[in-house]
């Protein structure tokens, strides 16, 4: 895959390691960046790279919030 700024359907699956019926359920519910042009979907990289960041930072406080600390 080489370096360009949108990415489509088949690249981003190829780029996040995700199937495509993942990605189409992502669109699905709006989770995803993503424009439609005509029938296809196109995913800017810039705005998936920042999208992924987000996500990892989300789960990071997920689990930060469930540690249980005990008492030694």
């Amino acid at each position: 895959m080489e370096n360009k700024s949108w990415l489509t359907l088949e690249d981003l699956s190829q780029y996040l390691s995700f199937s495509k019926e993942k990605i189409y359920i992502l669109l699905r519910d709006n989770k995803i960046p993503a424009v439609k042009i005509g029938r296809h979907w196109r995913f800017n990289r810039k705005q998936i790279d920042e999208w992924m960041f987000n996500i990892g930072n989300v789960i990071r406080k997920e689990i930060n919030n469930k540690i249980v600390y005990s008492r030694p």
